[in-house]
């Protein structure tokens, strides 16, 4: 008997594994989910920073959306939304009026993370792009993103790609699902605008 249950040890250790990897891999989709940061934002006298996001194409013609998920760096989610970006289309967001511009609460954001996830167009929805778990279209690969950080004490600006990040359906159903929330109890507060595409410059 022993000798079956030391045969049988590696063998599940072994199909754990596969397991594991399996759903990892069912759960994390190529460029889906990236990350970056906010800085120097609302400071009088100090430039704005800009959110450029394009639709790479990979999609085929398909319009995407580029959904922003904006916090204070408190960790509490202050803003979100989700603008539509054509096939091989760019928009371009100011930080503090379109990603920081109608935040939920009266505090002035300066600082902060800034969560960018790549979905279809919404289905169901009032509008072809939602970030709310009620409406959100599924995500699909596709969306990349760059943003200006501006630095508090020399002002200069500087620019960086959004980081790719592990996707998991966990994080991204939270995030949908607060957004939810946040624009329904917001009263008008806590949502980020979109620009026209190609004009916001």
């Amino acid at each position: 008997m022993k000798k079956v249950v030391c045969t049988l040890l590696p063998i599940l250790a072994i199909a754990l594994v596969l397991g594991t990897a399996s759903a990892v891999a069912q759960n994390a989709p190529d460029d889906v989910y990236a990350v970056s940061y906010y800085s120097g934002a609302n400071y009088t006298g100090y430039p704005d920073g800009t959110a450029r996001v394009i639709n790479d194409g990979s999609a085929g013609e398909a319009d995407l959306c580029a959904a922003f998920y904006v916090f204070d760096n408190s960790q509490e989610l202050q803003a979100c939304g989700s603008c539509p970006v054509t096939a091989d289309g760019i928009i371009s967001e100011s930080v503090n009026r379109n990603l920081l511009g109608n935040v939920l609460t009266s505090a002035v954001n300066h600082a902060g993370v800034v969560k960018l996830l790549s979905t279809a167009t919404a289905t169901g929805g009032p509008t072809e792009c939602n970030a709310t778990a009620k409406y959100a279209g599924a995500v699909t690969p596709g969306i990349r993103g760059w943003i200006t950080h501006i630095q508090p004490t020399s002002r200069a600006t500087t620019e960086e790609t959004f980081k790719d990040s592990n996707y998991t359906t966990l994080e991204t159903g939270d995030l949908e699902l607060e957004c939810q929330y946040l624009i329904l109890l917001g009263s008008g507060h806590g949502s980020v605008s979109c620009t026209l595409e190609d004009t916001a410059w």
